[in-house]
C-alpha cells in the first residue's frame, strides 16, 4: 500500500493493529497541533470511495482503523488494492 500513498503525500502509520492514513509530515505526529490542517479535507474523499467500493474505514479522518485475527490475508490485500484505488 506505501508506494501508492507516498505518491498523494499520505502516510499509512501503523501500531500493532492500529493504523492511520494521514498527510505527510516532517516528523512523527504527537498531539493535535501537529495534525495537518487539511486532514480532514483530504481524507473525506478517500473515505467515500472507499465506502463506495466496499472498505469501511473510520469515518473521521482524526480516528484510526483496526485490523484483528477475524481479517484474513485476503481482506488486508483487498482493503490494501481498494484504499490505493481511491486515492486521488
Amino acid at each position: 500500500m506505501t508506494p501508492s500513498l507516498e505518491e498523494h503525500d499520505l502516510k499509512f502509520t501503523q501500531f500493532g493493529s492500529l493504523f492511520w492514513i494521514h498527510r505527510k509530515t516532517n516528523g512523527v505526529i504527537r498531539s493535535q497541533p501537529q495534525i495537518p490542517a487539511d486532514q480532514g479535507a483530504s481524507f473525506k474523499g478517500l473515505f467515500l470511495r472507499s465506502l463506495e467500493k466496499g472498505v469501511y474505514l473510520a469515518p473521521n479522518a482524526y480516528e484510526v482503523g483496526f485490523m484483528s485475527n477475524a481479517h484474513t490475508q485476503n481482506d488486508i490485500e483487498r482493503t490494501a488494492q481498494i484504499i490505493n484505488s481511491s486515492i486521488k
